[in-house]
């Protein structure tokens, strides 16, 4: 489990800005989530939720306080869930001090079945609203080539990234008029400058099998199964 840990909650933005952020994270994860089975989670600091698809549920924890408040029952804080629980978990514009990302991104690792997706969407320290961001002090998220980093050296598969919101310096109301043809121009010219910043990643099965050693007892023995060997009953 995770030590305690502050989550940095942003401060209020322009809301033309704030709202075109919203509705483009929420299309992001949606895409996302379609393509993934079994039950999902979103952690951001959004008020918590259970969200109902045909087929699909995700349960959307918040994190407040340096605790997570989820429509589950737990009493331990911070991911309290079974190894591969979900088929999908998002953390969504997660503001958290930078020494904690490693450790998160462990607890994803952990969470997610084999075969799982984890999305990342954050918001880019070095674009247009992360530039705002900093000068009004709030809180930066960690650059994207910091986390894709960590992702490769805990041994996530297919790290891919994605740039959404590609505005250059204009004022909120323009951006507001002309934001969706300026994104579709920046996503070829100055993508690297983009508002947000979007990371997956896939965790690769395991071809582990854990096998009893003594009947009602706890420990357990791993062995590795050949390439394309099957559980079986």
């Amino acid at each position: 489990m995770l030590p305690h840990m502050i989550d940095l909650a942003p401060d209020a933005q322009d809301p033309r800005i704030a709202s075109r952020i919203e509705a483009t994270c929420e299309r992001w994860i949606e895409s996302h989530w379609r393509d993934c089975a079994g039950l999902a989670l979103r952690l951001s600091h959004d008020p918590p939720d259970v969200v109902e698809r045909p087929g699909r549920t995700r349960f959307d924890a918040q994190l407040h306080g340096g605790d997570m408040v989820a429509p589950v029952r737990c009493s331990m804080p911070w991911l309290p869930f079974d190894d591969g629980a979900f088929g999908f978990v998002v953390l969504d514009r997660c503001r958290i001090g930078p020494s904690h990302w490693p450790q998160l991104l462990e607890e994803c690792f952990r969470v997610v079945a084999g075969n799982g997706r984890l999305l990342i969407v954050n918001v880019n320290p070095f674009g247009w609203a992360g530039c705002l961001d900093r000068f009004s002090g709030r809180q930066l998220a960690p650059p994207m080539y910091r986390l894709r980093r960590e992702l490769r050296v805990q041994g996530w598969a297919d790290v891919s990234c994605e740039r959404r919101l590609c505005w250059p310096p204009l004022p909120a109301v323009l951006i507001d008029s002309i934001g969706d043809g300026m994104d579709l121009v920046g996503q070829r010219f100055w993508s690297t400058w983009s508002s947000l910043y979007g990371l997956s990643a896939r965790r690769e099965e395991s071809n582990i099998i854990r096998i009893p050693l003594r009947r009602g007892q706890q420990s357990r023995a791993a062995v590795t199964a050949a390439q394309g060997l099957r559980r079986v009953g």
